[in-house]
Order: structure tokens, then C-alpha cells, then sequence
């Protein structure tokens, strides 16, 4: 990755809030980065679960750092389900890193969306502390 485009560039903290829902289970996950506590919260609210962990520095950069590799902050705001879609899952995502800030929603029948939303989302989910 190139120099200009990593954390590095950026001097203060950021936050990440990111949601997935939906499908016939009914599925409500929500994770939240918080980089002034360094706390990364995993809500299912589905199961009534709640897991916390901190991320060390080098885990700080990896997410921010994701969040670039992947484009994020370059897509659209909202892809909407193609018409007629009745079950599906959907997801949003919100960032604030430095002096910018970002939201995105989009379906798994959203159609064409950034391949980078996929990478982030899976990302983020793959960072869940263990059972």
C-alpha cells in the first residue's frame, strides 16, 4: 500500500458503526469502533449478546487502513434492493476518519454495489472476538 494512502496520514481518532440485518432468521448484528476507548463492540441483538474487546495499535491501523484499501469511503450512499427483492439482508455503515465522514447502505440484492463494501464487511466481521 502506498504511503499516502495509509493511517498514517490521518492524526486523530476515528469511529466505525457498522450494521447487518435481516434475512427470514431476522438477523440484527451491530459492531462500533471507537478509537478514543480502542474498545470494539459486537452487538447480537438477535441472541442477546454483547462481546467487547480492545484493539492494539497495530489492530487500530489494520481497520483504518481497510477502510482505505477497500475504497469505502469512495462509494455512493445508498444501493437500493433491485425492485420486487423481498428477503434479503441489509447492511450500513457509518465512518468518521480525521475530518472525514462517510455512510453507505447497500443489500445483498442491491445489484451492483462496490466489491470493497463486501471486503470491509467481512473485514470487520472476521475481528468478532472469540466464543
Amino acid at each position: 500500500m502506498k504511503e499516502n494512502n495509509s493511517y498514517y496520514k490521518f492524526s486523530s481518532g476515528f469511529a466505525v458503526v457498522y450494521i447487518n440485518e435481516g434475512g427470514l432468521v431476522g438477523i440484527k448484528q451491530k459492531i462500533f469502533y471507537d478509537s478514543f476507548t480502542k474498545e470494539l463492540t459486537f452487538i447480537d441483538q438477535k441472541n442477546n449478546t454483547c462481546r467487547v474487546s480492545k484493539l492494539t495499535a497495530n489492530e487500530e491501523k489494520e481497520l483504518a487502513n481497510e477502510i482505505l484499501a477497500d475504497n469505502v469511503l469512495d462509494s455512493d450512499q445508498n444501493y437500493p434492493p433491485k425492485e420486487g427483492s423481498a428477503d434479503f439482508f441489509s447492511y450500513g455503515l457509518f465512518i468518521v476518519l480525521a475530518n472525514i465522514s462517510h455512510s453507505v447502505k447497500w443489500t445483498d440484492d442491491s445489484g451492483t454495489f462496490p466489491e470493497g463494501l463486501s471486503k470491509f464487511a467481512t473485514f470487520i466481521e472476521n475481528m468478532k472476538p472469540g466464543q
